[in-house]
């Protein structure tokens, strides 16, 4: 997330992030997860026009296709909304 912070610092306005850690970058393990980078951004009160909760939702039917838990850290039973 350090990384995302300063590119936002240095004037980045476009981040991609994979849902729930699904995919990402093949040279890169650990790629922050969709719902983990909104919930920071929101944090840091920075709008995104994405609904958390919805992706939270999306990583729990994904979730089912590897029947394990993805790498996001920001999960449903968190209480998003």
């Amino acid at each position: 997330m350090a990384d995302t912070v300063a590119g936002l610092q240095a004037g980045i306005t476009i981040l991609e992030s994979s849902v729930g850690g699904l995919g990402g970058d093949p040279f890169i393990s650990g790629a922050d997860p969709t719902q983990d980078l909104i919930y920071m951004l929101r944090g840091m009160g920075i709008y995104t026009g994405i609904d958390l909760k919805n992706i939270l939702r999306c990583t729990v039917e994904l979730e089912a296709i590897p029947g394990r838990k993805l790498s996001a850290k920001v999960r449903l039973d968190h209480g998003c909304s």
